[in-house]
Parts: structure tokens; sequence; C-alpha cells
């Protein structure tokens, strides 16, 4: 009986309209709902590399999505003045390419 009633009073259902609630358990659902919400926030603002727990402050765009990545696992922290040489001589041999756009179908004859 003693389990029941400081049970009822906990959730505010021993008659004294819900001050009873608000006072015990119900107190606790601001501090919860600061809690989720903090978590939220990191999880939000969290490296999108899996398992990596820094906070992801560079903007990365692949395949047309931006992804948030922390410095550590951002492709230009890492790269070096070799590779970024490397790279412009990719890229403008690239660009030196004719491209071939085909329009419509295979022809049938």
């Amino acid at each position: 009986m003693i389990i029941g009633t400081e049970l009822s009073h906990v959730l505010g259902a021993d008659g004294r309209s819900w001050y009873d609630f608000w006072s015990g358990f119900g107190a606790d659902l601001g501090q919860i709902a600061l809690v989720g919400a903090g978590v939220g926030l990191y999880r939000k603002h969290n490296c999108h590399v899996k398992g990596c727990w820094r906070i992801g402050k560079q903007p990365l765009e692949h395949d047309g999505a931006t992804w948030m990545v922390c410095h550590r696992h951002h492709p230009a922290e890492q790269l070096t003045p070799a590779t970024m040489k490397s790279l412009a001589e990719q890229k403008r041999a690239r660009d030196a390419q004719p491209t071939s756009v085909t329009l419509g179908g295979p022809s049938d004859g």
C-alpha cells in the first residue's frame, strides 16, 4: 500500500491537481529535454565520417551533397603543394581534351 501511495504521489495521481507530478517527476522533464537538445546539437554538428567524434566545421561537397567534416577529414587539410600541382596538371589535361557529345540514340543504318 505504501509503495502504491508513493508511486501515485510521484505520478501526480493522488488528487492534488497535478501539483505533486510537477514537483516530483515532472520537474525532471525539462532537464531531460535539455540533455536531449544537447545530444541532438552534437549529432547535427558532428563530423559526418563514421566513428569520428570531432565537430565538423568545414563543408565538403561530394556527389551533389554537402557534408560537414572536421579538420582532420577535410581533403584541403591533407593536400601538399606537390599534390596541388599534380591536381592542377590533371585539370589542365582534362580541359584540353575535346569532348564528344552524342545527341539522340544509336542510328539504325
